[in-house]
């Protein structure tokens, strides 16, 4: 519904599990409620092509998430609150690398 509202043209939405999804590189990734912020960065690592952004809604937790996915993953990041629930955030990941 969103994507015929905006007319976007090079848009898709992926109602399914990420480990079903062939290896298509995207320009922007998002997520919802699936799984660590870590585990999101490496689930996407197959789509990503160098100017790929990642979105990832995140509760109150997020900056713990961040620290811990520094542990395996070197990126820039920027914090934009929720609109909807108080104390979260939705996650900006760009130029993502492993370690």
């Amino acid at each position: 519904v969103c994507i015929a509202q905006l007319s976007l043209k090079n848009a898709r939405v992926m109602n399914q599990r990420i480990e079903s999804v062939g290896g298509e590189v995207a320009d922007i990734l998002t997520a919802r409620a699936c799984a660590s912020l870590e585990k999101l960065i490496a689930y996407g690592s197959r789509f990503r092509h160098n100017q790929t952004h990642a979105l990832f809604l995140k509760g109150k937790m997020a900056g713990d998430e961040i620290e811990a996915a520094r542990q395996h993953w070197e990126f820039d990041v920027a914090l934009h609150p929720s609109l909807t629930e108080k104390d979260a955030w939705m996650v900006e990941c760009w130029n993502v690398k492993k370690k």
